[in-house]
């Protein structure tokens, strides 16, 4: 694959993983206000978007492609109006980036129309939604203690996942379980911290100065960058429990310390720190076979 045919495809991939991450975020807090029918509107793209990141991602970690994602964080909704605002500003920037999104290749063609497809009736639908709440009270601050935090827990959603795909290729499929893993368990622990903000009644702050994604592409390399995203983020889980007033939210942030640092520690063929955590995210192949190569 030629390099302008890269470049589109790997801006695409990065936005479509931040939507991702947002829309998480903002189903879960939707879901926690009793605002199913939003969180149900929101998941319509998200089904879209989840499967076709990873169907990008398999496309280039199957062609050994390097994945060079730029830093990039968001701002949840903090209630029902903003996070319609904020999936606003999302989409309008994903416009920008279909906008000049293109290429030769069949393959990456597809994935791109795969993203372009939904866009109108989502944007239409978010426009009807938004004038239905019409305007409101200011919405609250968000939690900016847990900003730093949050944002490390998503690329740590993100890197993982990646690296899943770079081990599935290269044959390791038992590392690929183990970076599938923590992915999940990035992901569940973002969960709780959201679900927390949420029933405080505000949203998660997000931190823009998160590290960039340059994804591995060899087994002992993706293992180090994981285990250094894993210290990186065990030490923000510290300063965000010092830093929280709220005793549960801090008492959550040192226990998310310390299995961050456990994370760090690991090494195959030990036991992964988040095996048995949640079964959806045991089986890297039972996910590929779901989102990636469906069964005809």
């Amino acid at each position: 694959m030629t390099e302008p045919n890269l470049a589109p495809l790997t801006r695409l991939l990065r936005r479509e993983l931040t939507a991702v991450n947002q829309q998480f975020t903002h189903m879960l807090a939707l879901r926690q206000w009793e605002e199913s029918d939003l969180a149900a509107g929101i998941a319509t793209i998200d089904n879209v978007d989840f499967a076709n990141s990873m169907q990008i991602m398999d496309y280039m970690a199957e062609r050994g492609l390097p994945m060079a994602l730029e830093s990039e964080g968001f701002a949840p909704g903090t209630n029902p109006a903003g996070v319609l605002s904020a999936e606003a500003a999302q989409e309008a920037s994903m416009a920008e980036v279909l906008a000049d999104c293109g290429s030769q290749d069949p393959e990456a063609a597809r994935l791109i129309e795969a993203a372009r497809a939904p866009r109108q009736a989502y944007g239409a639908w978010l426009a009807q939604e938004l004038a239905k709440l019409g305007d409101g009270a200011p919405p609250p601050e968000p939690v900016e203690e847990l900003g730093g935090l949050c944002g490390h827990l998503m690329v740590m959603i993100e890197q993982t996942m990646a690296h899943a795909f770079v081990h599935w290729h290269a044959g390791a499929r038992e590392l690929a379980d183990a970076a599938w893993a923590a992915s999940g368990e990035a992901m569940m622990r973002s969960t709780t911290l959201t679900k927390l903000c949420a029933a405080r009644g505000t949203g998660p702050a997000v931190g823009a100065d998160l590290p960039a994604l340059k994804i591995a592409q060899s087994e002992r390399e993706a293992l180090a960058a994981d285990q250094r995203l894993a210290e990186s983020c065990a030490a923000e889980a510290k300063r965000a429990a010092a830093a929280c007033h709220d005793e549960e939210l801090a008492r959550y942030c040192t226990k998310l310390a310390g299995y961050a640092e456990t994370l760090a520690a690991w090494q195959p063929p030990a036991t992964h720190p988040a095996s048995g955590g949640n079964p959806k995210f045991e089986s890297f192949q039972a996910t590929y076979e779901k989102f990636v190569r469906p069964a005809a």
